[in-house]
């Protein structure tokens, strides 16, 4: 997270380090020790504790890094939307470790790319708040759209 917050305002070494989080979430030994810790977490009240309280400490810093990132890109977000981002952020980069393990032939470079652009341009303003004009704020339709295009493109 530190070096988030030092390097924010290089566009080419954020990416650089998001690609470099990303390729470490994506080694299928540690994905699958991940899983392991999670379920076991589920179980076990002390393991859970420790778990919760470790996330609690990365969202914080995760927060801190995040908000510092978006000054520094001219943005001024409130806390709920800063919270709400760093929620994003973070099950894109856990889910990561899911998908290793369910699809272990996955080629990780275009992954590793499109989440890196999409993880980019939600740091530095290229993808807009909800309540910004084109976002989100039409209830969602805009992008029922745009799945729904993007599934039919599959199904070609």
């Amino acid at each position: 997270m530190e070096m988030l917050r030092r390097e924010g305002r290089s566009s080419s070494l954020v990416r650089d380090r998001i690609a470099s989080a990303m390729r470490a979430q994506l080694n299928p030994e540690i994905a699958a020790l991940k899983v392991e810790i999670l379920a076991e977490a589920g179980r076990n009240l002390e393991i859970g504790k420790v778990v919760r309280d470790a996330d609690s400490v990365i969202r914080h810093s995760l927060a801190l890094a995040v908000e510092e990132v978006r000054r520094s890109a001219g943005f001024d977000d409130d806390p709920e939307g800063i919270a709400a981002l760093v929620e994003v952020l973070l099950t894109i980069y856990n889910g990561l470790s899911l998908r290793v393990i369910r699809n272990p032939s996955l080629d990780p470079g275009p992954l590793i790319e499109r989440a890196g652009v999409l993880i980019h341009d939600a740091l530095m303003g290229s993808v807009q708040a909800p309540d910004s004009a084109g976002g989100a704020g039409n209830d969602g339709r805009e992008l029922d759209d745009q799945v729904k295009v993007l599934l039919k493109g599959q199904s070609n």
